[in-house]
């Protein structure tokens, strides 16, 4: 958890509003996405169902200039939740959009709902919303998480968390504060609330993987550790805040800082080539060979039948290097011209061939960011 000092409190009925400072010096990321029209927001109730539950505590993180500051929401009783929901909006009103874990589906319409309740009305939907879990979602192939639950993306990240509850243990720490109020139980509700809000703006580096999918490769080097992998170092203009890993049965890839380095997988054996003008083939039964149509005119009929697309094909042995998908390809250019080579007809894995003596370091480096953008699409 970020450093806080609780700078202020104040009560209303049997509510609270706490404000901390934080200890956090932004990075570039963080700075392009949080600005002082932002707001973090987090919210804890009292269970799933927003038309029967109500919410006791509401967590926002906004900045002024080089201040952050956290502003917790605490309703003691779950009958001070009107009192609560009007202190909130009436804060909301300074900002423009709204960053919340998962707060798309959960969050925002929960707060919605329970306002209505309370005959409020919250505006929701005049703000800019932006929602990590969407966004760390979209990155689930890059990632290789277990989850997409917040405190695992925070393991990833190296994110120390004091508090050690989830929500829905917290439900009976606060039905028990709201009978028998204490401060350790206070302290429990506030912190896990607290570190969710807080916990949001380092996870926004999560957004620096986005950038696998886009970075430029430079600086490149190839070297044949075997005829069957070929081994590649680059530069990259991008950088990630830890280490990751990608790999199919075609390449393996090691993102690290501002360096990406892997083995490229070549083939080395026969395969085939199948032909796109079959039609124009036909089989002769008792040669068991395929011709073109031109050459079997002196055959009689009965000896002789149209080609079946899968017989026709030529077999070339040497080195290939798998084909990713064309369609999420960048480049899909470098393979213009080139024939494409399977195993069997039904194989779903295209190959090139692969003079290493003709092809180029350009044409590799293109390659391989191919190969990238397949994988992590």
């Amino acid at each position: 958890m970020l450093l806080t000092d609780r700078i202020s409190s104040c009560k209303l009925f049997n509510m609270k509003i706490i404000k901390n400072t934080v200890d956090h010096e932004l990075n570039t990321l963080e700075k392009s996405v949080f600005d002082n029209d932002t707001v973090f927001l987090d919210i804890e109730t009292l269970g799933f169902s927003s038309r029967i539950y109500p919410i006791y505590l509401i967590g926002c993180m906004a900045k002024t200039d080089d201040l952050i500051e956290t502003t917790l929401f605490f309703s003691e009783r779950p009958d001070d939740e009107e009192a609560m929901l009007s202190a909130f909006l009436e804060y909301l009103t300074s900002y423009k959009t709204i960053i919340t874990f998962n707060g798309d589906t959960f969050d925002l319409p929960y707060i919605a709902e329970r306002c209505s309740r309370h005959h409020m009305y919250a505006h929701l939907e005049l703000f800019r919303s932006m929602d990590l879990y969407k966004e760390v979602k979209k990155l689930k192939k890059v990632l290789s998480l277990p989850d997409l639950k917040l405190k695992t993306i925070e393991r990833f990240l190296g994110i120390y968390r004091e508090d050690k509850y989830s929500g829905g243990e917290l439900i009976d720490v606060y039905k028990d504060y709201a009978t028998c109020p204490s401060e350790e139980k206070e302290k429990l509700l506030l912190l896990h609330n607290e570190e969710d809000v807080i916990n949001m703006l380092p996870v926004l580096n999560i957004l620096a993987y986005k950038s696998l999918t886009s970075a430029s490769l430079s600086d490149p080097s190839f070297e044949e550790e075997d005829p069957c992998h070929l081994l590649f170092s680059f530069q990259t203009d991008k950088t990630i805040p830890k280490e990751v890993r990608l790999k199919d049965e075609n390449i393996y890839t090691i993102f690290s800082g501002y360096r990406l380095k892997g083995a490229l997988t070549v083939y080395q054996g026969s395969l085939k080539y199948y032909y796109m003008d079959y039609k124009n083939y036909v089989y002769l039964i008792d040669e068991d060979i395929i011709v073109p149509k031109a050459l079997s005119l002196s055959v009689p009929k009965e000896s002789k039948r149209k080609a079946k697309k899968e017989e026709c094909f030529s077999i070339k042995t040497g080195s290939f290097l798998p084909l990713p998908d064309i369609k999420k390809c960048p480049h899909p250019e470098i393979y213009e011209g080139a024939h494409s080579f399977r195993k069997d007809y039904c194989d779903k894995q295209f190959y090139i061939l692969y003079e290493k003596n003709t092809v180029s370091e350009n044409f590799l480096t293109l390659h391989i960011e191919n190969l990238i953008i397949s994988l992590t699409c």
